[in-house]
Formats: C-alpha cells, structure tokens, sequence
C-alpha cells in the first residue's frame, strides 16, 4: 500500500500542476502501458503510439481523476479504452461499391459480371443445423 500512497501523492502533485510529479507518473508506468501494448499489438510503433496516447488522456484527465480506484487501475483502464478506440478505427468496414451493392442485391452491374449471377441463384432449401 506503501506504493499507492506514493502514487497517489504523485498524483495529487500533478493535479496541482507540479511537472515533475507528473513525468514521476510517466516514468513509474511507461514501461508497464508500453508492455501492455507490446503483447496486444503486433507492431512496436504502435505500442509506442498507444502508450503515447494513454499518457496524453492521463494528463488531459488528470483534474477529473477522484481517487475512487487505484492510480494504477485508472490508468489501465484509460489503457484499455485507448486499445478498443484503436483496435475499432483500424477495423472500420470500408464502405459498399456500387458493384459489391448490387452482387448483393441480385442487380447486374455493368459488365454483367459472375458475382452477380451467383447471388441471383440461391439454393432451394438451406440445411437445418442441429446444435
């Protein structure tokens, strides 16, 4: 508990504007966000970006933060949004083409492609799956 008294003194220095006492944060849980990042990430530039942008939010948050949880906790968890932010912008479904629309919808595009005639046959009966 030692420890958590110190962040939180830490913490509380930072909240009040002490430099120092926020690069003391930074230091005390880089290396443990970066790590983080490094086992969910396959890149290690964007570990580095995602530990960047935690210690952005933390700082930007830091007057909001009440002392309800852990230091450590409240910095994971920003950890954590900040991974699941990523993770769904780098998954964004691209949006539809007019051809991939129409493959979709039976309608024939332009150059009366095979895709488009595949969706327009459709099986007369789908298996039942008995689970």
């Amino acid at each position: 508990m030692d420890d958590e008294n110190h962040t939180r003194r830490l913490c509380g220095a930072a909240q009040n504007g002490d430099p120092k006492a926020a690069s003391e944060l930074l230091v005390l849980f880089h290396k443990k966000i970066h790590g983080y990042f490094r086992r969910l990430c396959s890149a290690e530039t964007d570990a580095e970006d995602l530990t960047q942008r935690v210690f952005c939010k933390v700082w930007a948050s830091l007057p909001a933060f009440q002392g309800n949880a852990s230091v450590a906790t409240w910095i994971y968890r920003i950890s954590y949004h900040v991974y699941v932010d990523w993770r769904r912008r780098s998954n964004r479904i691209e949006p539809q083409t007019e051809a991939c629309s129409n493959s979709l919808t039976g309608e024939a595009d332009d150059q009366g492609s095979e895709t488009s005639t595949r969706a327009k046959t459709r099986p007369s009966s789908l298996p039942t799956v008995v689970l």
